[in-house]
């Protein structure tokens, strides 16, 4: 399910938001990045950037991954489960969206009756 911050923000919940059908693998993987996103200037008004006038052109967006790598191949190499991926993305800190990432794998096992 989205959170409440994101539909507020103007998320919209997608069929990923929603926990599998299946059992949670008992190791998840986290991944994240990071990317700046041009904005218009009105966001940007009062933002430290990298211009050399100190000014912002873009925001960074953080995009974290949560899956499941319970499969390998034939070198032992993790594999990642078909299915197991899920995606959040946001304008916030990084430690800000490492919680809200962790606080769905974890919300994500507890559906599953694995937590």
């Amino acid at each position: 399910m989205a959170s409440p911050r994101g539909r507020a923000a103007g998320g919209r919940e997608h069929p990923g938001d929603e926990p599998p059908d299946e059992p949670v693998a008992p190791t998840l993987y986290l991944g994240l990045d990071g990317t700046g996103v041009p904005m218009r200037p009105t966001e940007l008004e009062g933002r430290p950037g990298k211009q050399p006038d100190g000014s912002a052109k873009t925001r960074e967006v953080k995009l974290c991954t949560v899956w499941s790598a319970e499969g390998r191949d034939e070198e032992g190499t993790p594999v990642r489960d078909a299915g197991s991926v899920t995606y959040s993305a946001a304008i916030e800190s990084a430690v800000a969206m490492l919680t809200t990432s962790a606080l769905r794998s974890n919300a994500r096992a507890n559906d599953c009756g694995q937590a």
